[in-house]
């Protein structure tokens, strides 16, 4: 595996990685403040601003992660009553539309986060920030998705084939 291949990988688990331990941090800060509150004790008050964007984040880096390991909901009836040489073209065809999708929002929300940041419009919840500060993981996000298609459609993974399955050279 090539050098960037290897980081590309590790992009993708250390984005998992951060999507648990937001979990976590979420749980703690939910027991914390509810616990300060029963014991009298005064919240924070940005606890429910930061589980929000931790939500967002946890979806967003999850995603890439979820697709590699077929971690996502998807329906396959309809699939496995199809004979495999449809199912084939089935399984390109959605690869395709798949990744296309992710990468016209990752287009587009670029864009708008471009927009964000040059308007300088800000996100007001208990504390104001940027509004380009949590909008910028929707391209990269969405984008490292498009690519984990791309990767089905041209053969490195399969959300429907074991690799075992794949077909040989010599299948059409």
């Amino acid at each position: 595996m090539s050098t960037i291949g290897r980081l590309y990988d590790g992009l993708i688990t250390g984005l998992a990685v951060v999507a648990g331990l937001l979990i976590w941090a979420m749980v703690i800060a939910m027991i914390t403040d509810v616990a300060a509150r029963n014991l009298g004790l005064p919240g924070t008050g940005h606890t429910y601003a930061l589980i929000e964007y931790s939500l967002l984040l946890i979806t967003i880096f999850g995603s890439p992660w979820l697709i590699r390991k077929k971690g996502h909901i998807y329906v396959e009836i309809v699939f496995q009553a199809l004979p495999e040489s449809a199912q084939r073209k089935l399984a390109t065809l959605i690869y395709f539309l798949c990744a296309f999708a992710c990468l016209l929002v990752a287009v587009y929300s670029f864009g708008e986060t471009l927009s964000a940041f040059q308007r300088g419009v800000m996100e007001t919840r208990s504390f104001d920030i940027p509004r380009w500060i949590p909008m910028s993981v929707f391209p990269l996000g969405f984008l490292l998705m498009s690519i984990e298609f791309l990767r089905c459609l041209f053969g490195l993974n399969s959300l429907y084939f074991s690799t075992h399955d794949k077909p040989s050279k010599s299948e059409p």
